[in-house]
């Protein structure tokens, strides 16, 4: 019986293995673009469904000039903005929402005393400058560096452009929302005056 050498000639062979080996390359080129394609519509589609959010906070010492008056608790740093509107140089109290729907918010700030004792600090939120029902929290600061953390969580629904802020008030002018320097031995970061988050959870 012939070889396949015998009947097709070896320079035919040889041809035929040439252009076997470049379909096998431009296999593998096609599922390798293939990958790529994949791995891109998956970024894209992680990025589409990336719901805003944000964090942001203050290294200030926030206080109270009068017993009388409510002051909004304000962020200079924008520590992740992402579709949450903010300024922390213009009204950097308020947080604006640019995309309706139902928001987590959750605010963290360490209360403290100068001097005194038993003094009380209210802290509530007000939604296009107007008071938020039953959103106040009543804290009692029992001494001097007592630094009492106060935490405020609080879910509602927003309209595309509408703010938001906290407010507070204390019954003493010795009440103040107290920031610390980053420590050394360990190297410890600075502890803010407060923390606020902002996430997107529902329509």
């Amino acid at each position: 019986m012939a070889n396949l050498t015998s009947i097709l000639g070896t320079d035919q062979i040889s041809a035929s293995r040439g252009t076997i080996n470049t379909n096998y390359q431009n296999l593998n080129a096609d599922i390798v673009t293939v990958n790529t394609s994949i791995a891109s519509l998956r970024a894209s589609i992680l990025s589409d469904n990336d719901e805003p959010h944000a964090n942001l906070s203050s290294n200030h010492t926030q206080s109270v000039a009068a017993t009388t008056v409510a002051y909004p608790i304000y962020y200079e740093n924008q520590d992740i903005l992402d579709g949450i509107g903010h300024s922390s140089v213009l009204n950097a109290s308020r947080i604006e929402i640019l995309e309706a729907g139902a928001y987590l918010i959750t605010l963290a700030a360490i209360t403290d005393l100068t001097s005194g004792t038993n003094k009380k600090v209210n802290i509530w939120l007000a939604v296009n400058s107007s008071i938020l029902a039953n959103s106040n929290t009543i804290t009692t600061i029992p001494n001097a560096n007592a630094e009492v953390l106060v935490t405020i969580p609080i879910v509602n629904r927003f309209a595309a452009g509408d703010f938001f802020e906290f407010l507070w008030q204390a019954d003493d002018t010795n009440a103040k929302l107290l920031a610390t320097a980053a420590q050394a031995n360990p190297t410890r970061p600075t502890c803010p005056s407060n923390i606020i988050t902002v996430s997107k959870i529902g329509t």
